[in-house]
């Protein structure tokens, strides 16, 4: 188990003080990235040139933290399968009640030729746990097809270490297709993120998808979906 004590700053929190699902996806995978370079596997990978890339994601929110809260992120790796990955997160208040449950599916390609690698575990000392609340593996997404909600350009801005468009950044294209006082409303309860293909700089997203009773938005680029979200409330 990794884990460090945050606070919720101003510019992770949107216009009702609550930590904002993208800042949430952040902080997540900054602990990741903390424990990897804690435990000299960043080295290696940088070495080989491998990167570390998020297939699916769920999570299960009891309450989202506010403003000024002190929380404790907490993480570890469940048990690989093949090729992926799976990582656990926590978000504990300061009585250690949890507030947000999540599970990332990691796996790692090569950046040249971008292909799924399987970690050699004589060369990568992965440790795994397993909790008995902890979230099993997210399915796919079941949902109907839904009309364009907006067309958008991948920026500059979206892009990241990896070449391509952040994680954090699929979610905040979804919820732009709402006012700050539709938001307001929303007790967001359960989100499902599938992620297909990379995006990168100048690819032109189709949103399409519908708003109620449930969120649900993919995107597509180049002739093939990119992502799913799944947000219920």
């Amino acid at each position: 188990m990794f884990s460090k004590k945050i606070i919720i700053g101003s510019s992770e929190v949107d216009a009702s003080l609550r930590l904002k699902l993208s800042s949430l996806f952040k902080l997540t995978q900054d602990i990741s990235v903390e424990e990897v370079e804690h435990l000299g596997l960043g080295k290696i990978c940088r070495e080989r040139g491998y990167l570390w890339i998020i297939t699916r994601l769920e999570l299960q929110i009891n309450r989202l933290p506010n403003y000024l809260e002190e929380v404790t992120l907490e993480t570890y790796p469940g048990k690989n399968r093949s090729y992926i990955y799976p990582r656990h997160y926590l978000f504990l208040d300061k009585n250690g009640e949890v507030l947000v449950k999540m599970i990332a599916l990691w796996f790692i390609i090569d950046s040249t030729n971008r292909k799924p690698v399987v970690l050699d575990e004589m060369t990568f000392p992965l440790y795994h746990e397993s909790r008995l609340d902890e979230l099993a593996y997210p399915k796919r997404i079941e949902a109907n097809e839904g009309a364009i909600l907006e067309e958008r350009r991948v920026r500059s801005t979206d892009i990241d270490l990896n070449q391509h468009m952040n994680n954090t950044r699929y979610i905040d294209m979804v919820l732009d297709l709402f006012s700050n006082a539709e938001l307001k409303k929303k007790n967001f309860k359960r989100v499902v993120v599938n992620y297909s293909t990379e995006l990168y700089e100048n690819d032109l997203l189709i949103l399409k998808g519908y708003k109620s009773p449930h969120i649900y938005v993919e995107g597509l680029a180049n002739n093939q979906r990119a992502f799913e979200i799944l947000i219920e409330e």
